[in-house]
């Protein structure tokens, strides 16, 4: 994959879009969102939560062998604070349910669900790991699949207005093969909403 430096998209309301080929170890954030679908973390190995399964000694794998967090759509699990080498301050997972029904609907709903739980949280800077890295989503449905993103987390700051919530900083992860179409989508759906 080569590499892509990281972008602001534009602002909507108190929130600030960005797009950047996320490192989930190294990111340095307030909350780490990532998804994780109902499959068995081991056996993907280049997305997000794998890695960070490999980061944390395999708390991810023992999470969903226990039953506490099995990747469920909606489902979510908090854990703050994270050991190194990670450096967010706080992880959210998010259960993606299986990765062959993920679709640009539960894209968007698991977006909205993740920037209602940033809002809330009042975190600064937040970076998203939702599906890109995980899934196989075909090249046709790319830009679908970004706008419906995107579109869920203007919905949540639209839905959940805040007067006294700080600005946010949300960084969407572009790890996916498509980093220049993601980026365009994104813009195009931020651009479109105003």
């Amino acid at each position: 994959m080569t590499d892509v430096a990281p972008q602001t998209l534009g602002q909507w309301r108190d929130v600030v879009f960005k797009v950047a080929q996320i490192d989930v170890a190294t990111i340095c954030v307030d909350l780490l969102i990532v998804g994780m679908s109902e499959q068995d973390v081991a056996a993907e190995t280049r997305g997000g939560a794998s890695q960070l399964d490999v980061a944390l000694h395999g708390t991810l794998g023992r999470l969903r062998e226990g039953g506490i967090f099995g990747g469920r759509f909606r489902e979510t699990l908090v854990l703050t604070p994270l050991p190194a080498p990670v450096r967010a301050g706080t992880l959210l997972l998010v259960g993606m349910g299986p990765a062959s029904r993920v679709d640009a609907d539960s894209l968007f709903q698991l977006t909205h669900l993740a920037m209602r739980d940033a809002r809330r949280r009042r975190a600064a800077r937040a970076a998203c790991l939702l599906g890109w890295s995980e899934l196989d989503i075909p090249t046709t449905a790319i830009a679908t699949s970004a706008a419906s993103m995107m579109h869920g987390a203007l919905r949540a700051i639209d839905d959940h207005p805040d007067p006294g919530v700080p600005p946010l900083e949300w960084i969407f992860d572009i790890r996916n093969g498509e980093a220049a179409r993601t980026t365009r989508a994104l813009t195009a759906a931020l651009a479109a909403w105003r």
